[in-house]
């Protein structure tokens, strides 16, 4: 994996929103924030928005330039009054203090990141990092691509391991886009294939991410000392007995989904792939995970690479295991299978 850290352009962001608004001339702040949307960095940021937040690239530049009228899309909670407050917060923290945060954080060890990560992927990933300012998602994977606000995170807590299973979804998400059938199933939109590919790349990604890289998120944390550790173990605890009865859920999903009941396969996908408690543990991250142990119980460690370059193989090879939880019907394997 080749890991490239983007950042020089939100230091321009920073010194844009950190600029005394009576010092500078309306001429001087357009034309400022002109050259500041055009970087490529800036517009790669904008881009991941723009499949659900229509003309982000044109209202974002306004809000910039009118930070004290307050967004009037939807509220306080809309996007861009979120990422207005986020803008404001940086003007009062103030330039030194933003400036020392993104230091801190491009000081991390990015070589132990590449190193974590490699290990679970295939060597000619690449995958690019960006430092952002953004009050709306603290971090975020599109194509081969990260996305992390430095507005949002504390320094002193920042992880490299916690960043790996984030670059970890990035890598995979970069296979996946290389698979033409894949990107044929998710350019499809009322037909199983769609809801297929979705179900696909969240088991891929999401087991091999927490089973190999956050092992913790989906485990008992021994001695909790918090309210919030106790409820995450009452979960795990919950999850464990659910365990085959999950596993065999996925099966439900598919076979709804090609009898054309989609309504209902995809209401069932979100409760697999949510999780509504507060714990922040989908159940589908426990389970995906806990497939991909069974895998490894078995299998060596060449079959992660293998599972991300080919991942319709993913039912087949775990139906071959001599100990499994669930043998999925001829249905899932043939739908799969493209037979």
């Amino acid at each position: 994996m080749n890991i490239t850290v983007h950042s020089n352009r939100f230091r321009s962001l920073i010194e844009y929103l950190t600029l005394k608004q009576t010092e500078a001339s309306l001429n001087r702040r357009r034309r400022l924030l002109t050259q500041l949307s055009e970087e490529p960095d800036f517009s790669k940021w904008l881009e991941a928005y723009s499949s659900f937040i229509p003309d982000v690239r044109r209202s974002m530049f306004e809000l910039m330039f009118n930070l004290d009228e307050p967004a009037s899309d939807e509220g306080p909670k809309s996007f861009f009054e979120r990422q207005r407050l986020g803008f404001l917060r940086v003007r009062e923290e103030g330039r030194e203090h933003m400036m020392q945060k993104l230091r801190q954080v491009e000081a991390s060890d990015y070589q132990s990141l590449e190193e974590a990560v490699n290990r679970y992927l295939p060597h000619d990933t690449p995958l690019d990092i960006y430092f952002t300012i953004d009050n709306f998602n603290q971090g975020m994977f599109r194509e081969a691509s990260v996305f992390l606000s430095v507005l949002m995170m504390d320094p002193k807590t920042f992880s490299i391991r916690g960043l790996a299973h984030e670059v970890h979804h990035g890598g995979v998400l970069s296979w996946f886009k290389r698979d033409e059938r894949w990107r044929q199933w998710m350019s499809k939109e009322l037909i199983p294939q769609r809801l297929g590919a979705e179900l696909l790349i969240y088991l891929v990604g999401e087991g091999l991410a927490n089973h190999l890289l956050s092992p913790r998120a989906i485990s008992i944390i021994e001695r909790p000392s918090s309210e919030r550790e106790k409820r995450h173990n009452a979960r795990v605890r919950m999850l464990e007995v659910s365990y085959p009865s999950l596993v065999a859920s996925i099966e439900n999903i598919v076979e709804k989904a090609l009898k054309g009941e989609l309504d209902s396969a995809r209401e069932e996908y979100k409760g697999f792939s949510t999780d509504y408690s507060g714990v922040g543990l989908p159940a589908g991250h426990f389970t995906s995970a806990k497939m991909v142990a069974e895998i490894l119980n078995e299998k060596d460690e060449s079959i992660i690479v293998e599972l991300i370059k080919d991942p319709w193989k993913f039912f087949v090879i775990y139906n071959n295991l001599n100990r499994k939880t669930h043998n999925f019907s001829k249905d899932v394997i043939d739908f799969y299978s493209g037979v």
